[in-house]
């Protein structure tokens, strides 16, 4: 376990040449009520308006695990960091202290985080009998190839600040030829699921960690089972 947090001790290093990508089932969190301090008044507002228990659950868990991780890394309260929007309505620190991206998809999530520049990620759920979003094929494969693309097309949006949809009706290979020096690649974060984490230059690596909580959530100290390296990029389908 990690030791108590204090302000002036991060818990959490992120070295420049990496990018961390952590993953979390948010349906674990049953009880939430006592995350809610975490959040910001905004937050809750926006907790409060949605319309069903387990929607609440997942959006307070998913912005608490945000708010902690980011909070281990900088050293700081998790309630006391202060987020700003972009045009785009992509979510990001005022501080810019450091760079992250959020992705969910049927109460899992994905967090990833660059201590040197903007990165993307987006997940998506592989079931054969899934309907494309967008009303037409985006390649001629099947539904991992139909998927693959889809998480790639987000991923590099996100990563360029421009949030969801951008560009969504251009192809995955017309939106490489356009944003040229990004780079980006697959994986499978669960069974069944694909994702896509997307920044501008190459990383030396990628961490792949499972955020796995204590079981009192009141606690100031969190688990971390298998700090997982991703693999070389060698091992990766790459974009």
């Amino acid at each position: 376990m990690f030791e108590q947090l204090t302000q002036g001790s991060p818990l959490f290093e992120l070295k420049q040449s990496e990018i961390h990508v952590w993953s979390a089932d948010l349906d674990e969190y049953r009880a939430t009520a006592s995350l809610s301090h975490i959040l910001a008044p905004e937050e809750q507002i926006r907790a409060d308006s949605l319309r069903t228990d387990q929607d609440r659950r997942r959006y307070v868990a998913g912005r608490a695990i945000l708010r902690q991780l980011l909070a281990r890394y900088l050293a700081k309260l998790p309630y006391a960091l202060v987020f700003h929007y972009n045009q785009h309505g992509k979510p990001e620190l005022a501080d810019r202290a450091l760079y992250f991206n959020v992705t969910h998809c049927n109460g899992k999530a994905l967090y990833a985080l660059s201590a040197t520049q903007e990165v993307g990620i987006d997940v998506e759920r592989v079931a054969p009998d899934a309907e494309p979003e967008s009303g037409g094929c985006l390649s001629c494969g099947g539904p991992d190839e139909y998927f693959r693309e889809w998480t790639r097309r987000e991923a590099y949006a996100k990563a360029r600040g421009q949030g969801l949809g951008f560009e969504l009706s251009a192809s995955f290979s017309e939106l490489k030829r356009a944003i040229s020096g990004m780079w980006c690649f697959d994986f499978a974060p669960w069974p069944g699921y694909i994702a896509t984490v997307a920044a501008g230059d190459e990383p030396g690596r990628v961490r792949r960690i499972p955020w796995q909580s204590c079981r009192d959530p009141k606690a100031d100290y969190y688990e971390v089972e298998n700090d997982l390296l991703v693999g070389s990029f060698a091992d990766y389908p790459r974009c």
